[in-house]
């Protein structure tokens, strides 16, 4: 037989007055306290703790770095938060005229976290030295032609192309603009630079930056007259790619025909090569003579030139006028420029000297030079073309790498004969080694025991 449940029990709970306040009271306070006091931190201490503006900062053209009262706010275009006050923003971008603006900043204490207030700044950024802007972007992209690869999470700067964007509004050279790009050909060895290059000489000689069938054909004209007067330049291009993309552009291409009818051109022509050498300074310096030399790896066939790297490069030729060379320059030849003496390593190669102390020396020995060689030559160290023109003919012994004087490009090789040095790059060239068209770079102020240098006299 069931049994009937029984209810549970009720109990009654009863607040207690605290201080003599009834329970309704109280609550409504605690409860109003609560409100107030969430309203506060989200409606009003954000705007108290941090009063101040959204503001978006705009200019033309864009990329142009922005500071508030010299702390650095970021790039065009850009938002930040800037507290409230008075503060002095400016503009600022290599080659071209700083602006300045003055603002007074305001500020919304309610509801700020969820509704900022907001305002803009734009500028109009006048140019005032183009050569400048060219020669910072230029050992910019430089800088990023000296990494062998890169990944997805770590690519270049479009540095060309903002270059482009930056002169896009402006009075410039356009001359002087195209050289610039042009130039600018001899750091490419890796696929993300081609890119920039083709984006901002396509972008060149585009009308208000607005890509046109006439723009893509200008741009492949330009670099087809480049191609025209060195096949190499296809092979530069064509190596820059990617290892699949590279084999696909030279089967569709067939450059195999252009490229041997080019390696039929190649060798060496020496003229006046009975020219004695000549002694100056207390040192015997090795003639050599005017001449269009094969430079470059001799052993790799045309088949073989989409192996080349930027420090093995496919064979060359190069027009060379005559010079004189030294050998390396010693230990004890070198101290008499320093005024020091040492007891040990007299007659070897001297080690350890920067770029500048090996112009420095150079400069030493111009002011040393006869009378009757002072008004027709000059000393200053060998570019690599010249060191590698000399190291062919003389084999001469080695014992540290030389500075040269012209600066390192990946690809300078294959720009050789039809391009200037007019902008820095960021590293000069090193030659030495086991094989004679080996190349390398360092940073200018940079020293090793590895590395000395020897000099070469040229004319005026």
């Amino acid at each position: 037989m069931l049994k009937k449940k029984s209810a549970p029990d009720s109990t009654e709970v009863k607040l207690r007055p605290i201080l003599g306040i009834r329970p309704g009271y109280y609550l409504f306070a605690l409860y109003s306290l609560i409100i107030i006091l969430v309203i506060y931190f989200f409606m009003f201490r954000p705007g108290i703790k941090n009063n101040g503006t959204l503001i978006t900062f705009t200019s033309e053209p864009e990329n142009i770095p922005v500071w508030m009262d010299s702390t650095y706010v970021g790039t065009t275009p850009c938002r930040e938060f800037i507290p409230a006050g008075e503060h002095t923003f400016s503009f600022r971008h290599t080659g071209f005229r700083q602006e300045d603006i003055t603002a007074d900043v305001k500020g919304r204490i309610f509801a700020s976290k969820f509704f900022p207030r907001k305002d803009k700044i734009s500028v109009k950024m006048s140019m005032s030295d183009p050569d400048s802007l060219f020669q910072t972007s230029f050992r910019e992209f430089s800088s990023w032609g000296l990494i062998n690869s890169f990944s997805s999470s770590y690519r270049p700067e479009p540095v060309l192309l903002n270059t482009v964007k930056a002169l896009s509004n402006s009075n410039h050279d356009r001359a002087q603009t195209e050289k610039f790009l042009l130039e600018s050909m001899k750091n490419i060895f890796s696929e993300e630079l081609l890119s920039d290059f083709i984006a901002a000489y396509t972008s060149f000689h585009a009308d208000n930056m607005v890509l046109t069938p006439g723009a893509l054909a200008a741009a492949s004209d330009g670099i087809y007259t480049l191609i025209r007067k060195n096949p190499l330049i296809l092979v530069h291009l064509i190596t820059s790619l990617s290892s699949d993309n590279a084999v696909a552009v030279h089967n569709k291409l067939k450059t195999t025909d252009a490229l041997k009818k080019y390696a039929s051109t190649l060798g060496t022509t020496v003229e006046n090569s009975d020219k004695k050498n000549i002694s100056a300074c207390g040192m015997e310096l090795l003639n050599v003579p005017e001449g269009t030399y094969m430079l470059g790896n001799p052993s790799l066939r045309d088949d073989q030139w989409m192996t080349a790297t930027e420090n093995d490069p496919a064979p060359y030729s190069m027009h060379i006028k005559e010079f004189y060379i030294s050998h390396q320059i010693t230990a004890a030849e070198y101290e008499q420029f320093r005024h020091t003496s040492t007891e040990t390593n007299a007659g070897q190669a001297v080690r350890d000297v920067t770029y500048q102390d090996a112009m420095d020396y150079c400069t030493w020995l111009n002011g040393k030079l006869p009378a009757e060689l002072r008004d027709k030559y000059y000393f200053r160290l060998p570019d690599e073309y010249e060191w590698e023109a000399f190291a062919r003919i003389y084999h001469d012994s080695q014992d540290v790498w030389d500075w040269c004087c012209n600066w390192y490009y990946p690809a300078g090789t294959f720009y050789a004969d039809i391009m200037t040095d007019d902008f820095d790059g960021i590293q000069k060239v090193v030659r030495g080694g086991k094989n004679v068209w080996t190349r390398g770079s360092q940073p200018p102020e940079w020293h090793t025991p590895f590395l000395g240098f020897r000099v070469a006299l040229v004319r005026k």
